[in-house]
């Protein structure tokens, strides 16, 4: 079967159209919400907020030093998917397709791959590889928050499903 970039693209195009007629008001407003909250801003509260918190031995998650020791994870895939966007130099949907809108203001980046697929699920993986009793919970927030970028019109599914790989061999190799 011949996967060339061309054929992705289409089916790419074809998945974003469809999900874009399932769209609606309350959907909309949650899953903005969702990718904010995967944004680097927020990563980088959590974990300075944790990392003061547990130098004052305050612990407001459960075995919250492996937590903070599995956000290695996201920031060195973060580091790795920027360097991987400059060598694919993708569009996005919204810049490829005429006529096509995003939910939410996207950055100008390039789109490939995904970094909030590969940021969260390498956070779900390193936590699943360190046991850690939220590793469930995040692996939901991480499904959502890929599928929050098809759904608002700034990656397609080729773009998350790049991200989501990086993520777990990210995960993998730095634990």
């Amino acid at each position: 079967m011949d996967f060339s970039l061309k054929k992705i693209t289409a089916i790419d195009c074809k998945v974003m159209l469809l999900v874009a007629r399932q769209r609606t008001n309350f959907l909309t407003l949650f899953l903005k919400l969702v990718t904010y909250s995967a944004l680097g801003r927020a990563w980088f509260g959590v974990a300075i907020t944790l990392n003061l918190l547990d130098q004052r031995g305050i612990q407001v998650v459960k075995d919250q030093t492996i937590f903070l020791n599995a956000l290695l994870a996201p920031l060195a895939t973060w580091l790795l998917g920027l360097i991987i966007k400059i060598y694919f130099k993708r569009r996005r949907p919204f810049q490829f397709m005429p006529n096509f809108s995003p939910l939410v203001k996207s950055p100008i980046d390039d789109s490939f791959p995904s970094l909030h697929a590969a940021s969260t699920t390498a956070f779900f993986v390193a936590l699943i590889i360190l046991n850690h009793p939220l590793a469930p919970w995040v692996g939901l927030w991480s499904a959502l928050a890929s599928f929050s970028r098809l759904y608002l019109g700034v990656h397609f599914l080729s773009d998350i499903l790049g991200g989501t790989l990086l993520g777990v061999l990210c995960a993998r190799l730095i634990f």
